[in-house]
């Protein structure tokens, strides 16, 4: 059937619905001179023979028919998974404080036990091991990731832990390009960012340092929400531009991953091009889209202090590595009421969530991808399972094959490249 069964109810007894069509391989060009005929608004996503429109009751069964068409899906919501856990936001700021935002709320609150509480990535960098990548001339150089979130802004490009680095910017569908929300500017700056003394004595420095840096802003509003075809036009992107590695701190609202276009695109990339998703904070037995999906590295949380997994992380058999994602300081654009150092030239945050274990995840991989590279190999999904099973924990839903650290990627290529 080439309507998804969920789409079908969608549009019955309702004018139509967001869709997005995939037609068949190398056919996508035929198909935008029939929607040009509906006058349908479209955009497409080339990589994965995809587009996205609006189809009414009276043009969906006409799309249907046609020959090229694979299948039309419901362009479900994307979000940024909820941050249940830990120190976010609302524990400690002011909104309408008038001295601006970022003040550090004073009553009630025991400061040196927040800090206590707060694990910088330096920590994170020692609890995987990542001092021996950088003896080892291990830093991510050459390496090219793409972080598809909620940003793509200048002010987020300019804080100071990207100092002296090129980051590249792109925005879906719009030119507006500030991250109010926060979260992109995290992850990336868990992923990629400097040595840098947030506060005195505190310092937070991103898995992969020297990597190149591709922001790519798909979640539009303030609430770091958009559409599976904003996301899956962020990863097209991404990888038409180079990226070796895309990271997806986000979830989609699907919950059957045959009906849902994020993982089947997903499952649609080569060997080489690795997406690192989280697999969600809902506490459930079952990896969310699209991290569930065959060609995704799944990513859960733990917390580095103790090695548990955190509460909130989805569990489920296709989870694959589980990573550092409580109470993660790292740095974030100014113009976010998510910032919690207060005054200072640059703002940062401890967030929770298997979207702040999902750049650990995807910055271990940029190291990697730069080691084997030195042996002539392509990195690619199957080896970074294929390092789960030798070298990581016996694989189980809570866990998966554990935290990937730099020992294990190091034993791998030894043994394997070498």
């Amino acid at each position: 059937m080439k309507i998804a069964t969920t789409l079908q109810k969608f549009v019955d007894g309702a004018i139509g619905a967001p869709t997005i069509i995939q037609t068949k391989a190398d056919l996508l060009s035929e198909l935008f001179p029939v929607l040009n005929q509906f006058n349908l608004l479209s955009r497409k996503m080339p990589l994965f023979n995809m587009a996205s429109t609006f189809l009414t009751r009276q043009t969906i069964d006409n799309i249907a028919d046609l020959d090229i068409v694979e299948k039309i899906y419901v362009d479900w919501p994307c979000k940024i998974p909820e941050i249940p856990f830990g120190f976010s936001a609302e524990n400690f700021i002011i909104p309408q404080s008038p001295f601006g935002l970022g003040i550090i709320k004073q009553i009630n609150m025991n400061r040196s036990k927040i800090r206590k509480e707060w694990i910088t990535t330096t920590e994170t960098r020692r609890y995987l091991g990542v001092e021996g990548a950088r003896n080892d001339g291990i830093t991510g150089y050459g390496v090219k990731v793409g972080v598809v979130d909620s940003d793509g802004s200048l002010r987020a490009a300019n804080h100071r832990q990207f100092m002296g680095k090129t980051v590249q910017r792109y925005s879906v569908r719009t030119a507006f390009q500030t991250d109010t929300n926060g979260h992109g500017t995290h992850v990336a700056t868990t992923i990629a960012g400097k040595l840098y003394e947030a506060l005195p004595t505190f310092y937070v420095e991103g898995m992969a340092p020297d990597v190149d840096l591709l922001m790519v802003k798909a979640l539009l509003t303030p609430l770091g929400t958009g559409s599976t075809a904003d996301c899956i036009e962020g990863i097209n992107y991404a990888f038409e531009m180079g990226a070796d590695v895309v990271n997806l701190s986000l979830g989609s609202e699907s919950e059957n991953p045959e009906e849902d276009a994020f993982v089947q695109a997903i499952n649609m990339l080569p060997d080489g091009k690795i997406v690192c998703a989280a697999s969600g904070n809902e506490s459930a037995t079952k990896v969310g889209s699209p991290a569930v999906a065959r060609n995704a590295i799944a990513v859960g949380a733990l917390n580095s202090r103790d090695g548990i997994k955190a509460e909130f992380s989805n569990s489920g058999p296709e989870l694959d590595f589980i990573m550092p994602g409580v109470n993660i300081f790292s740095g974030i654009s100014r113009e976010t009421l998510l910032d919690v150092t207060g005054a200072g030239p640059e703002a940062f945050s401890s967030l929770s969530g298997t979207s702040m274990a999902t750049p650990h995840m995807t910055g271990m991989v940029a190291l990697a991808i730069q080691l084997a590279r030195q042996y002539d190999h392509i990195l690619t999904v199957n080896d970074l399972r294929m390092m789960g099973r030798r070298y990581g924990r016996h694989h189980s839903n809570q866990y998966g094959y554990g935290p990937l650290t730099y020992e294990i990627i190091k034993k791998f290529v030894e043994d394997n490249l070498t």
